[in-house]
């Protein structure tokens, strides 16, 4: 059945899906890995708040604060006072913006890491990660 509605200039087209695609960067210029999500490009500064809910609810906003600060020199603090709950989702994106910055060779800064962050690390065995980054209180 086709639609006899016309289309809106506004409104997307099989073609401007494809040429959207089209512009992403070829593959041999991506990031390899499970971290090529946070891609560090230009500098600027700035401070993550990773809120009360690090869970999967808040992974992908969380994902995204983090790719855009990636960039920022000095590295953007973490603040990680707050966090309450935590779930395996949000600490792989934690874990994966942290590996990524020392796969650059250099270290994230986690500001006072709240008993919840850090017992869920622990028992998640994702504890280790800590020793990738500089822990501030």
């Amino acid at each position: 059945m086709t639609d006899d509605k016309p289309q809106h200039r506004d409104e997307p087209t099989a073609t401007a899906a494809r040429s959207k695609r089209s512009r992403r960067a070829p593959a041999s210029q991506k990031s390899k890995g499970a971290n090529a999500a946070f891609q560090l490009r230009a500098p600027g500064p700035g401070r993550v708040d990773l809120g009360r809910f690090l869970d999967m609810r808040e992974a992908l906003a969380l994902k995204q604060r983090l790719a855009e600060s990636a960039a920022a020199r000095p590295l953007p603090v973490l603040d990680a006072s707050a966090v309450e709950k935590v779930s395996a989702g949000g600490l792989q994106v934690l874990a994966s913006f942290i590996l990524t910055v020392a796969g650059a060779g250099e270290k994230a800064i986690l500001w006072r890491p709240s008993a919840a962050l850090l017992t869920g690390l622990e028992d998640l065995g994702l504890s280790p990660i800590l020793t990738q980054c500089t822990l501030e209180s």
